[in-house]
């Protein structure tokens, strides 16, 4: 274990995060639980993956989605923005985010950032994963040199030419 850095004081938890994993009546399943309590607590960035296709920002789900934005943002979360541009993935133009996105979100600059695409070529889709995995944390990987060091995450790029 850790030299007592947890932080814990032999509690399970407060009553709101208790609260968080229960579902209509039954609790998530006590090793899942404990595998995002673990994750949360030892994650040093933090980042909101948003995934925006033809059915973002739609019917209710859109204004949670909206909400958890808006949460994210007022808690100092990165959102890396991920666009499916796959027609038979839902993929869509960019520019429909302009127009189905709340207003107070595009003002605010959640798309002031560069979303990096999702494209059907192997070669694109292959450079916007390690794009993605790159931008939330992971380290670039020379295959070409024999001995790398230990990571605990990584990302394997080989050159497409």
């Amino acid at each position: 274990g850790k030299s007592g850095k947890s932080g814990k004081s032999g509690k399970s938890g407060n009553r709101s995060s208790r609260i968080a994993w229960e579902r209509k009546g039954g609790i998530i399943d006590r090793s899942i639980h404990n595998m995002i309590e673990g994750l949360q607590q030892n994650f040093i960035g933090v980042h909101m993956l948003l995934y925006l296709n033809n059915a973002t920002f739609l019917h209710a789900e859109g204004d949670r989605l909206a909400m958890e934005l808006r949460h994210a943002r007022a808690s100092g979360l990165s959102i890396l923005l991920v666009h499916e541009a796959r027609a038979l993935e839902g993929g869509c133009e960019f520019d429909r985010f302009f127009h189905v996105t709340p207003p107070d979100l595009v003002k605010g600059g959640l798309y002031k950032e560069i979303a990096t695409p999702l494209h059907a070529s192997l070669r694109h889709l292959a450079i916007s994963l390690s794009l993605i995995a790159l931008k939330l944390g992971a380290n670039l990987i020379d295959l070409d040199t024999p001995k790398q060091p230990k990571m605990t995450f990584g990302c394997m790029v080989q050159s497409l030419a």
